[in-house]
This record gives structure tokens, C-alpha cells and sequence, in this order.
């Protein structure tokens, strides 16, 4: 867990939950902390402090303790932007199908492309996605149309990258992208870091998921005038 914030969120989550779990079971802090593998004072100074707790540890608490993790997918989920570090943690650590469907209002999913494609299919546009923010649509097929209109160049880098992340690897990229093609004639380019990571199944079949954040905050900010 690298950003302050996250593992601020991450700590009082999880103070909240061992609050309810150790209730349950009849168990001081000091002994929830103990069962948990920690010193007895470990989680009373976690509380306090809100240090960074690293993410092996968390687990360990949660599992001895009997907590659910999906219900931290499901906490996360609700920010507005989660961090990229804590998408990429989730997708390394093997994130169900339910957990991705806890962040599906966050990312797209492109169709697994094969070797003949040369375009990518749009399967799914979270509302809450920053292409969704950027263009200011809802709508997948101006997002499709966009994607459509790259030039070649731009297409085939799209398709190579898509097809590495479909083979099992999660890619990150800082992107710069004329903003023309996002329907932004106002504005030379946006600039977002970018997470590609394999799907294994999304509505029945495998797919490419993509969560994007804005590396400053101007890209919240711009405006559109696509008309449907």
C-alpha cells in the first residue's frame, strides 16, 4: 500500500470491521490483535496512528478474524476515484468476478480481440469511468465510434497492448492522447495513467478491463459538446 490516503481508508475499513467482528466473538482489542498474529497492542496503534499496514498483513487479520474482504472491494467501489494502486492490488491478488462487478461503474471492458481484429469492441462503459467524465456520454457507441475513427497507427498500438492484457498481464501506461479524438477539438491532448488487466469473464466471455485516472486534475474538468 503506497498513498497515505489509501491506507488511511484501508485502516479505518478495517477498524470498523474488526469493532463488529470482535464484538461477535467476545474478544477485547488486545485479543483480537493476538488471535490475528499481531502483538497485543499491535491493532489499538494501528487505530491510533493510522499507519500503513501493508497489504499481506491485512489479509492475515481479515482471514483470522473471519472478515470478508468483498465488502472492502465493495467500500472501495463507492469512492470516486479509487487509486490506481489499489485497482492493480485487487487485480493482482486474482479479483473474482463479483469483486469486478463491485467496480464495473469504473471501468470499460473491451471484447477479448483475437489476431484478425482490427478494431476493438466495446462490451461495457462504467458510468463513472473517465472516459465517461471526459466525453460526458453514457452512451457506448460514441465511445465505439471514437475508438473506430483512430488512426491506423493508434489502433494497432491499442490492439497489441489489448491483446498482451487478455494473455494474463496487467499493464500500466501513462497516456497521452489527442483530445480531438475523444470529441475534445477545445483541448491538444489528455494525459491519464492507464491499468489494462485480463478479465477471465465478463457477461460470459473473456474481455480487457481498463480503470484510467486522471494524472491532473484538469482532465475532470474538461467539457464536451458530442451530441449523440
Amino acid at each position: 500500500m503506497s498513498g497515505k490516503g489509501e491506507a488511511t481508508r484501508l485502516i479505518l475499513w478495517l477498524e470498523a470491521q474488526v469493532e463488529s467482528r470482535r464484538a461477535e466473538l467476545g474478544l477485547s482489542l488486545g485479543e483480537a490483535s493476538i488471535k490475528a498474529g499481531n502483538s497485543r497492542g499491535y491493532l489499538s496503534r494501528l487505530f491510533r496512528d493510522k499507519n500503513d499496514i501493508g497489504i499481506a498483513r491485512f489479509h492475515r487479520i481479515c482471514d483470522a478474524l473471519g472478515i470478508s474482504t468483498s465488502e472492502r472491494t465493495s467500500a472501495l467501489a463507492r469512492n470516486d476515484f479509487p487509486s490506481l494502486d489499489e485497482i492493480t492490488e485487487l487485480v493482482a491478488r486474482g479479483a473474482t468476478e463479483a469483486e469486478i462487478r463491485a467496480f464495473e461503474d469504473h471501468i470499460l471492458v473491451y471484447a477479448e480481440p483475437d489476431d484478425s481484429d482490427s478494431t476493438l469492441r466495446l462490451v461495457h462503459m462504467g458510468s463513472r469511468s473517465l472516459a465517461a467524465q471526459v466525453i460526458s456520454t453514457r452512451s457506448p457507441s460514441v465511445l465505439q465510434r471514437a475508438v473506430d475513427a483512430f488512426p491506423d497507427a493508434s489502433r494497432k498500438k491499442l490492439l497489441a497492448s489489448y491483446r498482451v492484457a487478455a494473455k494474463g498481464a496487467c499493464i500500466i501506461t501513462i497516456e497521452r492522447l489527442s483530445a480531438h479524438l475523444h470529441g475534445q477539438p477545445g483541448v491538444d491532448e489528455l494525459v491519464y495513467k492507464r491499468l489494462l488487466f485480463p478479465i477471465a469473464s465478463f457477461d460470459g466471455a473473456p474481455g480487457v478491463g481498463i480503470y484510467a485516472i486522471p494524472v491532473s486534475n484538469s482532465a475532470r474538468f474538461i467539457t464536451s459538446s458530442i451530441e449523440e
